[in-house]
């Protein structure tokens, strides 16, 4: 019979082989070839093996054959031993061994490292990759132990006594001495390099170590490892969960918010009462977070009761169904502390499939802009927006009438009140899927937006109209496709993808500002009053001679201020506002009389219309 010595590369495999033959008896095998540095160990641990066995002889043996493996698991039910290091521990360790040794670099550059460490980091390709090697063990169907190489090197007896006996096999240690780590470390230091807990802090960057945690939180927690926490004051921030039965999904949520390095974090779930596995899983955090569950009247409520349960300063709400990434909570505190009258805060997402692997990126957020997210779309992802405790009660909170856009309806109310702060990084997930409310909301989620739309702006008709009208056709064409007439479903659903693409394309220049600074030939801003004058700063770049004899024109709700030339390089225009105009709130329009397509002259594939570039409009 076979007993797996299993790991992921350098977590301690051949260490356990030492003790297992060093103090149990028990010599082992392996499914590679043993590596020439470390000739004379490799023959105590295989001495006693019956020689040019092969692994079908060993599974028919009546013998305890032990076999070492790094392979993802397969079918059997044979017993396995396996040891599990911290992940960041065990790939900085395999980058040096993979590299030193697999490759025969002696001494590899920085640069080398470094994109070793990335590939086996970011990719599957190495072993099935470090949480899918462990998962898999896990949760295969024979009987299996897991041990930490933590535990391990420390005290090697008691732990393999343990994990022995929970496998049922009569083995007891008959060694008064092993050789330590630190000695095997002297005799093979190309093998037993380090062996040090925690010895990637001096070597994982911190952007590594982030996206290792995104990909891999949930089977780092399950063994007991946590990020690094910062030994900092700072404000508390409170973390809102509203649920119902999304059990499914649930447990991938509590990890990303236990997963964060920030140490001063209250998480609130506030569940509507589920019937599905939700309670049995928040159970298994009990002491880590708060959690009631009772009927709501619907997830504004639920919300809104976890904001008036709040204790932080700062407080965020996270779908059960979405996911912080790592190192979001202290980004935005960051961004917090700066600025004293911040309101709120948000950055960018990824998007994640229901099985929660990445399905790209929504589209960057870019610097705060009222009238694009009034007039054009809600282009901020709601789990990246943290929000001042303070500000959320000047404004109010969710609208509970509101089912579908009690974001959106928010966000602009914080918008007009003060400044908002974008941070250009990756600080969640949001998980797309066809049950989501978003993705079924159909008319009833458009009859509400086009309310909301109306509520806070003067247009009736604005892009944001057109664009979450052929959104919910889409959408809704999509999910009763199965209903309709097959020629009809096959026309709509070829044609609306096209008119899809045509309306998001043509309205996204509407509001005229991009994220680099460039502005159209005509842009709109939604800003508040500050005096009776408006200040415009930017530059005309020397870049296209199309732009030489630039003028702007300005004009504020509907009245023409004034028209000025702009030379290139930097300016700075001071335009008054006619005393006709007494709201807080103003709508400005500056059009430009020159711009020039950067693709049409050759200077890059970029296909947008730019007229200069904008810093500041107040």
């Amino acid at each position: 019979m076979i007993l797996w010595i299993a790991s992921y590369p350098r977590s301690g495999n051949t260490f356990l082989r030492v003790v297992l033959k060093t103090a149990f008896g028990l010599p082992s095998d392996s499914l590679y070839a043993e590596k020439s540095d470390i000739p004379g160990l490799m023959r105590e641990v295989r001495e006693g093996l019956v020689p040019g066995r092969s692994r079908s002889d060993m599974a028919r043996s009546a013998d305890l054959c032990c076999v070492k493996t790094h392979d993802l698991p397969g079918d059997d039910d044979f017993p396995a031993i396996y040891v599990v290091r911290d992940g960041r521990d065990a790939l900085v360790s395999y980058a040096h061994y993979a590299l030193e040794i697999l490759e025969g670099q002696p001494a590899p550059s920085d640069a080398a490292f470094l994109a070793m460490l990335r590939t086996l980091v970011s990719t599957n390709l190495h072993f099935g990759g470090w949480a899918r090697n462990v998962d898999a063990w896990q949760s295969r169907k024979g009987p299996t132990q897991v041990i930490r190489f933590e535990d391990l090197i420390v005290d090697p007896i008691p732990v393999v006594e343990r994990a022995v006996a929970g496998l049922g096999i009569r083995s007891q240690s008959t060694a008064s001495r092993l050789p330590t780590f630190a000695e095997l470390r002297k005799t093979s230091p190309a093998f037993f390099r380090v062996g040090r807990v925690g010895s990637h802090r001096d070597e994982m960057p911190e952007e590594l170590e982030e996206l290792f945690w995104s990909r891999s939180a949930g089977a780092m927690r399950r063994y007991g490892y946590s990020p690094r926490k910062r030994e900092v004051g700072g404000p508390l921030v409170t973390v809102v969960t509203p649920s119902y039965n999304q059990g499914g999904f649930i447990r991938e949520t509590l990890e990303s918010v236990l997963a964060q390095d920030y140490p001063h974090i209250e998480h609130l779930v506030i569940d509507g009462g589920s019937t599905d596995e939700t309670a049995a899983v928040v159970a298994e955090y009990s002491g880590r977070l708060s959690w009631i569950s009772e009927p709501d009247r619907g997830q504004s409520d639920a919300i809104n009761k976890g904001f008036r349960r709040a204790r932080g300063d700062i407080v965020c709400w996270l779908n059960s169904d979405d996911v912080l990434m790592p190192l979001a909570v202290s980004k935005a505190v960051a961004e917090f502390e700066r600025d004293a009258d911040l309101k709120a805060v948000y950055g960018d997402a990824y998007r994640i499939d229901r099985q929660g692997q990445v399905i790209g990126e929504f589209p960057k957020a870019g610097p705060p802009n009222l009238w694009k997210l009034v007039y054009h779309s809600d282009y901020i992802s709601q789990p990246t927006v943290f929000l001042r405790r303070r500000a959320l009660d000047e404004v109010g909170y969710l609208d509970e009438s509101l089912h579908w856009g009690m974001d959106w309806d928010l966000f602009i109310r914080l918008g007009k009140q003060g400044r908002i702060a974008y941070i250009p990084q990756l600080l969640a997930s949001q998980r797309e899927y066809d049950d989501t409310k978003t993705a079924s909301g159909g008319f009833r989620r458009f009859r509400e937006l086009v309310r909301i739309m109306r509520r806070h702006g003067r247009r009736r008709y604005p892009p944001v109209f057109f664009v979450y009208g052929i959104d919910t056709c889409f959408n809704v064409v999509r999910r009763c496709s199965g209903f309709l007439l097959p020629v009809i479903s096959r026309v709509a659903q070829a044609g609306l993808p096209l008119w899809k693409w045509f309306v998001l394309h043509t309205f996204a220049r509407w509001e005229g500002w991009y994220a680099d600074e460039w502005a159209t030939q005509t842009a709109h801003f939604l800003v508040h009053r500050n005096g009776d004058r408006i200040r415009i700063r930017g530059s005309l770049p020397q870049i296209s001679e199309r732009l030489r004899g630039q003028r702007l024109q300005v004009s504020c709700n509907g009245v023409r201020l004034k028209e000025f030339p702009v030379a290139f390089g930097d300016f700075e225009e001071v335009v008054a506002l006619h005393k006709s105009i007494a709201d807080e709130l103003l709508e400005i329009t500056i059009e430009a009389a020159r711009w020039f397509v950067p693709s049409d002259e050759g200077l890059n594939d970029d296909p947008r219309r730019l007229a200069y570039l904008l810093r500041e409009v107040a």
